[in-house]
């Protein structure tokens, strides 16, 4: 509700500072862009709120948006403060209202962490389907499938490369707490479906799983329970369960209402500063992270002070970023120099462009859950080919030193 009142603010004051209310573009990123997204399915969203928006790694159908046990979440959140949660609810209510906002994030914080092993899409403190607000009195997939929603919108939305990284982080986190990440009888059969339920995307059927596994995991790791090597797989596992599929769905949906103004995008550059970490202890991780969550906000909001200041090659795709963004906002249509035509997404999984050191164009969106897999696996083969070689000049020259020897018993 509170994103709704900012929106009415905006139409009703945005005149005197300048503004045009009729020019309104919703910027959000991951939650934020869950948020904004989820709106597009609401009854409580009037079109006059905002024409154009831009979703960085989030979208409408997120395993991790709402909540869907509110009143159990918010007494138990109302327990951890210090209140009985077995009171009226409407008692609990007024309790959480005017809690103070260290102990509210406090309690909240407490139980989001040990509600977590058991799936975030088990805790609470989100959006939650129906209730007295009617912000949503279905979920946004509902609402599509039965064929509501917004259809007129421009479009710009996109991911970063290795989104997976932060939700890794928390999977090991959680598994060494629980003392699993060194059982290998845990690691070779288990391992895929208790991430999938702390990403709350089990999938109790176990009839697509196999599908990711196949295309993520390298098949001699996982058989031997070998997690160091599991890890590019099980970037993208998350990265997919969590971010990247959503985010595809959500764009193949506006692409089929809005096709020449869906725009989508996977950031891949690599720069001088990172965002991993900001809110983790990624001390005793065994990866980086990458192009990780968040990364691609550098760029447009320089943040915190020791990144603000950009180098050289930053600078350049900073520049670039804001370019295209602010072309979209101004005109619905993203293009810089460098790009001055950036191919809308009107096809099923394509085409999209891969925001790097050099602009390219991407067709099938699907290569962006198995990124990282696919790196290992070439950097396997590219490791297996000398050997080979090796293998090959020592069987041809095995051959020659056996006719040799023929040649001279023969003699």
């Amino acid at each position: 509700m509170d994103v709704v009142l900012a929106f009415e603010w905006v139409q009703q004051n945005i005149a005197h500072f300048g503004g045009d209310p009729g020019q309104v573009t919703a910027v959000g990123q991951s939650a934020g862009a869950g948020i904004l997204s989820s709106l597009l399915f609401s009854p409580a969203l009037k079109e006059s709120y905002f024409q154009k928006i831009i979703l960085h790694s989030g979208a409408a159908f997120g395993s991790w948006l709402f909540d869907h046990n509110g009143e159990k979440n918010a007494r138990d959140i109302a327990r951890r403060a210090g209140f009985d949660p077995k009171a009226p609810l409407d008692q609990v209510e007024e309790f959480l209202i005017g809690l103070d906002t260290y102990s509210l994030l406090k309690a909240f914080m407490h139980h989001n962490w040990q509600g977590l092993h058991k799936g975030i899409n088990s805790t609470g403190g989100r959006m939650t389907i129906g209730g007295p607000s009617q912000l949503f009195p279905k979920s946004p997939y509902e609402v599509m499938k039965a064929g509501g929603g917004r259809k007129n919108i421009p479009m710009l939305t996109g991911v970063v490369k290795d989104e997976g990284t932060f939700a890794l982080v928390d999977v090991f986190t959680i598994l060494t707490a629980l003392k699993l990440h060194d059982k290998k009888d845990f690691l070779r059969f288990d391992v895929i479906e208790e991430i999938q339920r702390i990403l709350g995307t089990v999938e109790v059927s176990c009839s697509v799983t196999p599908l990711a596994v196949k295309s993520m995991l390298d098949m001699e790791a996982a058989a031997n329970g070998d997690i160091m090597k599991m890890i590019p797989g099980l970037i993208d596992l998350c990265g997919m369960h969590l971010i990247k599929s959503s985010v595809l769905r959500l764009a193949q949906y506006n692409s089929r209402h809005t096709p020449d103004q869906t725009f989508v995008y996977s950031f891949d550059y690599r720069g001088e500063h990172t965002r991993f970490g900001y809110d983790q202890d990624i001390r005793h991780m065994p990866f980086d992270g990458g192009v990780h969550h968040t990364n691609d906000l550098l760029y447009l909001f320089p943040y915190p002070p020791t990144a603000a200041q950009l180098n050289e090659q930053d600078t350049v795709m900073a520049k670039q970023m804001i370019d295209l963004w602010t072309s979209f906002i101004v005109d619905g249509v993203p293009k810089s120099q460098d790009l001055p035509h950036w191919p809308p997404f009107n096809q099923i999984f394509g085409p999209y462009v891969h925001l790097d050191r050099q602009l390219t164009v991407g067709n099938n969106f699907l290569d962006e859950f198995t990124v990282n897999a696919d790196a290992a696996r070439r950097q396997r083969q590219q490791q297996k080919a000398p050997q080979d070689n090796h293998t090959a000049t020592t069987s041809h020259q095995d051959e020659q030193i056996r006719r040799n020897l023929a040649q001279q018993q023969q003699r």
